[in-house]
């Protein structure tokens, strides 16, 4: 009976960030993350017969919520962001931190580019980075509900794909070189190349 009291708690916590923030693809992301975590508190809780040893698990719950916060969800939900750039007379450095969940693990680039198309997929549970260090390209992204155009024109410019997001890169200028961050390695499983169906259709 904790157990089940314990596990309400827990999700109502995540209701109430899910209807603050509306991005049930983050919550989803960060709840399979906390799942360790949560099964070791309801182990605790099991195992345990006083309230104060209760009262202790609602609070690591709690903190398992909290957690959730450490990375903030604003920084996902914008699709185009401007990186932060140190300008001076010894030229420019910007900056790329914290902008994916749980770091970054695999690093690409994609260039000499002549009149192709790259990309036509989103994935399972990927989050990119996409910049153009060098050059310029244009990204359509559809992630279901919309579809929207993106310019990739400067190295300050970072467009966040999420995994519901089927993207293509395209419209590529001379000697564009778009650098793209992962916060997954590589899997093919990961892919989903099939489309959403047309908006209106």
């Amino acid at each position: 009976m904790r157990a089940f009291f314990a596990k309400v708690i827990f999700r109502i916590l995540l209701h109430q960030v899910y209807m603050q923030k509306n991005n049930p693809f983050y919550i989803e992301y960060h709840l399979n993350r906390s799942t360790k975590k949560y099964f070791k508190t309801l182990l605790y809780i099991k195992n345990t017969q006083s309230q104060k040893a209760f009262h202790t698990a609602q609070f690591i719950i709690f903190l398992n919520f909290q957690s959730l916060l450490r990375f903030p969800i604003k920084e996902l939900m914008p699709k185009l962001i401007q990186l932060e750039t140190f300008l001076s007379d010894k030229g420019s450095l910007t900056v790329l931190e914290k902008i994916l969940p749980e770091g970054i693990k695999r690093i690409f680039y994609i260039y000499n580019v002549e009149n192709q198309v790259r990309g036509g997929h989103r994935h399972k549970l990927t989050y990119n980075a996409l910049v153009c260090v060098s050059g310029s390209c244009k990204v359509y992204n559809h992630d279901g509900e919309k579809e929207e155009i993106f310019d990739l024109d400067s190295p300050e410019k970072c467009l966040l794909v999420e995994p519901r997001d089927w993207h293509t890169m395209y419209d590529f200028s001379k000697n564009t070189v778009l650098l793209v961050l992962s916060n997954r390695f590589y899997e093919k499983e990961d892919y989903i190349y099939e489309k959403y169906p047309k908006i209106g259709v």
